[in-house]
């Protein structure tokens, strides 16, 4: 991942894996956040054909729990290094948040692609802004898509 070019971007350390980086804003307002993951994650099995990848992810990208609605998906399929991919974007309402007593929005906006050095596993890389509708007017995607964009898969 290369290194982010807004300085607002702060390393989340509690998150840090061998396998995963995640990145924040401090907090904009009591409301509204900002944050970035870039991880690698299995997959079940091979997939022999790009719908039957997309299926995949299009399944894993819906799951969540009751606190949250889903107000609207879509997801595309293209490529990306060469491999299968699809770029998705996906609109929550979270009916109960912590960190407010009416309920916010949520914006993820990624991509997720078949690694091309390591079987069964996909790179997926998205940010995500959480706020009250005001505060998601989409003057962060840039900064969010210029640090997905800068990722990148490297034999280990």
């Amino acid at each position: 991942i290369q290194q982010p070019t807004d300085d607002r971007w702060r390393l989340h350390s509690d998150n840090q894996e061998s396998h995963i980086a995640s990145f924040y804003f401090a907090p904009l307002s009591p409301t509204h956040s900002f944050n970035a993951t870039v991880q690698i994650r299995g997959v079940p099995a091979d997939f022999a054909t790009k719908q039957e990848f997309k299926e995949f992810v299009d399944t894993r990208l819906r799951e969540h729990g009751s606190r949250f609605e889903e107000l609207s998906f879509t997801s595309t399929l293209t490529e990306l290094n060469g491999e299968w991919a699809a770029t998705y974007e996906l609109r929550y309402l979270d009916k109960n948040p912590v960190n407010s007593s009416t309920p916010l929005f949520i914006t993820i906006k990624g991509f997720m692609y078949l690694h091309p050095y390591w079987k069964k596993r996909v790179i997926d890389a998205f940010y995500s802004e959480r706020g009250t509708e005001a505060e998601l007017d989409g003057t962060l995607d840039p900064v969010g898509q210029e640090l997905i964009d800068g990722t990148s898969p490297e034999m280990s």
